[in-house]
């Protein structure tokens, strides 16, 4: 596993390590409508093809309907959890492959753990920033 300086823990073996190009489509799943759409801005500004849904179940509608190359999800939604709704979606067929990115303010070793238990294959703690999440996105080598 590798270590960073900045806030990303990825959770899997980075394989190849090509940046996504800025024309991936991400679903973000944010409960705090401000954060959502600030991280939503910021990823449009950077070329980033994104959407924004307020909780589990409608992720969970989007990620059938129309599914993001990656998920950028909060941990702490109300209802259902992130972790609830990571667990979904990799049982969804044909989404194993699909990246999933925990959003969260909690960044110990357990939380990471647990994240990694649940489906997710990186962890990122919040506040955030665009190069963080690129990192995120480039070191697990996914298009």
């Amino acid at each position: 596993m590798i270590q960073l300086k900045s806030s990303v823990y990825p959770l899997i073996s980075a394989e190849g390590g090509d940046q996504i190009p800025g024309s991936q489509r991400i679903l973000i799943v944010d409960d705090d409508i401000d954060v959502a759409q600030l991280l939503a801005m910021l990823l449009r500004d950077a070329n980033y093809d994104v959407e924004f849904v307020e909780n589990g179940q409608a992720a969970l509608e989007s990620v059938q309907s129309c599914p993001p190359d990656i998920v950028l999800l909060d941990i702490g939604l109300k209802g259902m959890d992130g972790y609830e709704v990571a667990r979904r979606v990799r049982a969804l067929p044909r989404r194993k492959k699909m990246l999933l990115v925990a959003l969260t303010g909690h960044g110990q070793e357990d939380d990471r753990q647990q994240a990694l238990e649940a489906g997710f294959d990186s962890h990122v703690t919040k506040p955030v920033s665009l190069e963080t999440l690129e990192e995120a996105f480039s070191l697990l080598g996914r298009p």
